[in-house]
């Protein structure tokens, strides 16, 4: 599957009462479809790009996703084979690799080999993408209907930017010893800056801004061994005095012998370790402080919470023919153009939720997904715009509502909407509502002829 494809299932009562309709108005592309009886099962797709493969049986069909939770150490093997074939890449979303730095503690601007040849930042990516990937479940299964369907309400979009860190988030809640942290990097670097000094990717010059508490899964899931590379043995001694009696998974004893292999387990952590006293805190401890984003144009938009900071950076080398030796580059302002302003208020999920007709990022608004037409206490699933098993009146709300987010602003005056297929909605609702009507106009001129005549209605 590829990106811009969602497998959808659908009942079959629901899919042969709406027909094709359901793609051809969605906007989507039914690639292929499936009947399987029970079942119909529809790979939608947005730019028609999805592959289809053809075996036997199951064994000689090609890998599959594996399961990173549930089978770590084939999923790393999984991993490692595909950075060696050199033209098969897999990485994280845009919008992933934000969440990602912010929970693993280092700067979205760092280089390659700072962060994967550094035991310490590579254990903490691991351990936020196994976290970010356990939590990301907690969103979607609310959001099923049918068992297979998934149906998603505005309010519930606007839950799921609760559930990122950092991306479309005009703030952070962090804790009280992760805001010290925060402090101290801003202070450093501007320091650094006013003093016109070289920006060395090194221990003590800037340390990382890391709370474990936000890779608490990712961390339990390995502690006998993503522990010591992430603090140290000595501190990591410290903050789990059982950590010698902790059993050492398969795929964290890998990553262990791959740093112990390349002889960099004695590499610094870039951690400030005397502000870290407990391992883990409660909710309420790592929420009880906020701070400022900052949201930058590249190639695509970055999210962090702290701020750019390579205009003048180098870092040594640890691989390849020029290892051991200080690489040094200058990158242009350009590089990263900071978006700031009523710019970078259209960019805030919750405003382009509840401001807009747009769409956002996270699974939530895959191609395929169904809108809910909320009437009174019911909540009714819309496959498409037009949605052929949708009455006159909820049709025209449905469509309603998404050109309203388009033209009117909340606390603004509202704008009369001049939309053609809104009104042509609006007199087709109306006329099935009075063709519906149980009291016809005709009653009331009787009423009153009784009551002009002084006659009794009863």
């Amino acid at each position: 599957m590829d990106t811009g494809t969602a497998i959808t299932a659908y009942i079959p009562s629901n899919l042969h009462k709406k027909g094709l309709e359901v793609f051809n108005q969605s906007g989507a592309i039914a690639g292929i479809v499936f009947d399987f009886g029970a079942h119909i099962l529809a790979f939608t797709t947005n730019d028609f790009l999805f592959k289809i493969s053809y075996a036997k049986s199951l064994s000689l069909l090609p890998p599959r996703q594996i399961e990173p939770t549930t089978d770590a150490e084939h999923w790393i093997k999984w991993r490692i084979a595909c950075q060696h074939e050199g033209h098969i890449w897999g990485g994280v979303g845009v919008y992933t690799a934000s969440e990602l730095c912010v929970m693993a503690g280092f700067s979205p601007f760092l280089t390659f080999e700072v962060v994967f040849g550094n035991p310490s930042r590579t254990a903490r990516t691991v351990a936020a993408v196994f976290t970010f990937g356990h939590k990301s479940p907690e969103i979607l299964h609310p959001c099923f209907i049918d068992k297979y369907t998934l149906a998603v309400t505005p309010k519930e979009r606007l839950h799921y930017s609760h559930f990122l860190k950092v991306f479309g988030k005009d703030w952070v809640s962090i804790s009280e010893r992760m805001n010290h942290m925060l402090f101290d990097f801003l202070v450093a670097l501007a320091e650094k800056l006013i003093a016109g000094e070289t920006q060395f990717q090194e221990p003590g010059v800037l340390f990382d801004v890391f709370e474990p508490t936000l890779i608490e899964v990712g961390l339990k899931l390995f502690l006998g061994s993503l522990g010591p590379l992430i603090f140290g043995q000595s501190k990591w001694k410290d903050l789990c005095p059982s950590a010698d009696s902790l059993p050492e998974s398969t795929a964290g004893q890998m990553i262990y012998t791959y740093f112990e292999s390349k002889g960099l387990l004695n590499e610094p952590t870039h951690l400030e370790l005397s502000k870290y006293f407990l391992l883990f805190l409660s909710a309420k401890e790592a929420t009880s402080h906020c701070c400022q984003t900052y949201v930058y144009q590249q190639k695509k938009k970055i999210w962090s919470i702290v701020p750019f900071y390579g205009f003048n950076s180098a870092y040594i080398k640890k691989f390849g023919k020029k290892a051991g030796k200080v690489i040094g580059f200058s990158n242009p302002q350009s590089s990263f153009v900071p978006i700031t302003g009523a710019k970078c208020d259209e960019l805030l999920i919750k405003n382009v939720y509840t401001e807009s007709a747009h769409y956002a990022v996270g699974p939530l608004d895959f191609v395929g997904t169904v809108s809910i037409v909320a009437h009174g206490h019911s909540r009714v699933p819309a496959y498409c715009m037009h949605d052929p098993s949708l009455t006159p009146f909820l049709c025209y709300h449905h469509h309603m509502g998404k050109v309203r987010r388009k033209y009117v602003r909340p606390g603004h005056k509202p704008l009369p909407i001049k939309d053609k297929q809104v009104k042509k909605l609006k007199e087709e609702a109306l006329k099935a509502s009075l063709g519906k009507r149980k009291c016809p106009v005709v009653l009331r001129k009787f009423v009153d002829y009784k009551l002009a005549n002084g006659q009794s209605l009863y």
